[in-house]
């Protein structure tokens, strides 16, 4: 049977809880206005005054399994709504909690550790972070990784989620910033109360869900107020929460979200802010960084496609184009992209192929509508093995004309070290005479004072022999 709870502080529920948000739920959504209104209210908030905040659901998927940390257990709850308001009092206790491990006073960094365990991650047996609020799989890792540590890693943003997660964590970094350069000195009282008035003075209610199908219920009522959810969106949310009520070893799920998350991808960052089912490609997006290490890897196979080129400056043919990158060892390393083309009698034209390499580079858009790639046959295979000879031939030019440079290079470095070993015999000859002179010159002095740093110059002189 379900029951709501009296009303509990955020400290208090976060009491020997862990926080899931499941995948059926959608990213983090809330905007910078929402944040500008939840600082306001925390602003008016007084000292002895309390601020309802609203009703929290969960569902406790396993009540008799419970995760062991350190020094307690935790109860694992799925949120089936009040996520967004947990994921940003998370992320702003999290900026409470760096503002204070900053300052040069112990109570605040003992605060600082405070909330580290009671609101980001406890520890558990092996001394492990038992993260306090995970999020779904579209965020969660980036959740961990860049919005709530320590040493964000270097890591862009894929989905809408993400980018709002970066963005809270910079307001509220900023928005303290701000305060501390206003106040001055008072700060750490500040950060102290502004802690007081999140985890103690902001209340919510609880209501605990017993079952999966009331789960169900609850979780479409939601989706019909607060932010407006795309029919996608909503689609996507319901298959999710209907796989985790099967046993299906989540394959539903993981199809639903793969099909939600990595079929539509743009290199636009406007364009991705704007539609959350659109990843923006990046470096750093798995995807991105997987097509270069392939490209970049020995043994890429390459790729083929037809285009059709409209020009008036060369006569009309047909044939193939195809590129090589050469690699050149020893002292002066080297790599080149050669193209060879070969047209379809079999005639290997350079000039033509550096004309097209240089045009692709600078052209955005070949018509290739309605051109399949042919088989290959006999005369694509003669193609590239007379591609293949002109490339080897190129190689093979390249590595004399790199071998007379490295043995120029080679004889160059010799005589640098030739300079610099001679420099470096005169330079110990002239420091030996001149240590001998001195060493000579105050043995001879009956000065008493002289006379005792005589075996300081003696081992000056022994030094300098050695050299």
């Amino acid at each position: 049977m379900s029951a709501i709870s009296n009303t509990f502080t955020l400290e208090e529920l976060f009491d020997g809880r862990l926080f899931h948000v499941p995948d059926y739920q959608r990213t983090y959504a809330w905007e910078s206005q929402h944040r500008t209104d939840l600082l306001e209210d925390l602003e008016i908030l007084g000292a002895t005054r309390e601020h309802y905040t609203g009703t929290v659901v969960l569902y406790e998927p396993s009540p008799g399994d419970k995760k062991r940390g350190s020094d307690r257990y935790y109860r694992e709850f799925d949120i089936v709504d009040g996520q967004q308001r947990l994921t940003t009092l998370v992320l702003l206790l999290d900026a409470i909690r760096r503002a204070l491990a900053a300052l040069p006073d112990d109570d605040a960094r003992r605060l600082a550790d405070g909330i580290k365990r009671t609101f980001i991650a406890a520890i558990d047996l092996a001394g492990q972070p038992l993260y306090k609020l995970a999020l779904n799989n579209d965020s969660d890792h980036y959740f961990r990784s860049v919005a709530i540590s320590d040493d964000p890693a270097p890591e862009a943003p894929q989905i809408t989620g993400q980018h709002r997660l970066m963005e809270a964590r910079l307001e509220f970094a900023a928005y303290l910033e701000e305060v501390k350069s206003a106040i001055g000195g008072g700060y750490k009282e500040w950060l102290f109360a502004l802690h007081q008035k999140v985890a103690q003075q902001l209340r919510v209610t609880l209501y605990e869900v017993d079952s999966a199908g009331e789960v169900g219920v609850i979780f479409e009522v939601m989706n019909n107020r607060g932010k407006p959810l795309s029919e996608l969106e909503k689609v996507k949310n319901y298959l999710l929460y209907a796989a985790t009520t099967l046993t299906l070893d989540n394959e539903l799920g993981d199809a639903v979200n793969a099909a939600g998350s990595t079929r539509r991808v743009t290199f636009s960052p406007s364009v991705a802010l704007d539609d959350e089912a659109v990843e923006f490609l990046a470096i750093g997006h798995p995807l991105m960084d997987a097509l270069v290490a392939r490209a970049q890897a020995r043994g890429y196979p390459g790729r083929a496609s037809v285009r059709v080129i409209e020009t008036s400056r060369w006569t009309p043919r047909n044939g193939w184009l195809l590129t090589f990158v050469l690699d050149f060892e020893g002292v002066v390393r080297a790599k080149e992209v050669f193209p060879v083309f070969v047209n379809d009698v079999g005639e290997a034209d350079r000039e033509f192929a550096a004309w097209l390499v240089e045009r692709a580079a600078g052209v955005r858009f070949e018509d290739i509508l309605g051109h399949d790639l042919p088989d290959r046959g006999p005369h694509f295979e003669e193609a590239v093995r007379l591609a293949q000879e002109v490339a080897a031939e190129r190689l093979l030019e390249r590595q004399a004309q790199l071998s007379s440079l490295n043995s120029e290079r080679l004889e160059q470095e010799r005589a640098k070290l030739e300079r610099f070993y001679e420099y470096r015999e005169k330079a110990a000859a002239e420091k030996l005479a001149a240590t001998r002179e001195t060493f000579e010159r105050i043995s001879l002095s009956e000065d008493t004072d002289v006379q005792r740093i005589i075996p300081v110059w003696a081992k000056n002189l022994e030094d300098a022999k050695r050299l």
